[in-house]
């Protein structure tokens, strides 16, 4: 039985793109932890920003359409 990608293949960023991306998501985190602390939730922007940056596809198997 062949696997198929249930999605198209993203364009996999490189290693130190990906840590640039997470630094600026920790500079972003910062500013809403006031927030997130107050509401003990994170905040939907924070979270569609990681989305965007597409730091949920680290872990993500490359068959689902992440970086694997």
């Amino acid at each position: 039985m062949a696997v198929v990608s249930l999605n198209p293949e993203p364009a996999r960023p490189s290693i130190p793109e990906l840590i640039a991306r997470a630094k600026d998501m920790g500079i972003l985190a910062r500013k809403f932890a006031e927030k997130t602390e107050r509401d003990r939730l994170v905040p939907h922007e924070l979270i569609e920003a990681m989305r965007s940056a597409g730091l949920f596809r680290i872990l993500q198997p490359k068959m689902y359409g992440g970086y694997e």
